[in-house]
């Protein structure tokens, strides 16, 4: 008969490896439900707020034409640090 895992006999870094992941899992839920929860016009705004950091989209859609980057347009402005 299988026995259930004991949590305590799990190495410690994979015990804080695990409670990151999880934490992370939690964090992301909260906020696509919180997107999820608003009206349509909310959602379509905080899209467009998003593409602008991410992808330094001045005006228009998101849907590309105004994607700035760096290094020869491989990595988009808000990642420009890396």
């Amino acid at each position: 008969m299988a026995r259930s895992p004991n949590l305590s006999a799990l190495p410690r870094s994979f015990r804080r490896t695990r409670a990151f992941v999880v934490t992370n899992l939690v964090l992301w839920g909260v906020i696509g439900g919180w997107y999820l929860s608003q009206p349509a016009t909310r959602q379509q705004e905080v899209a467009r707020l998003g593409a602008r950091f991410f992808f330094g989209v001045a005006r228009g859609d998101a849907g590309g034409a105004g994607i700035e980057t760096s290094r020869a347009g491989m990595v988009p402005r808000a990642f420009s640090w890396i």
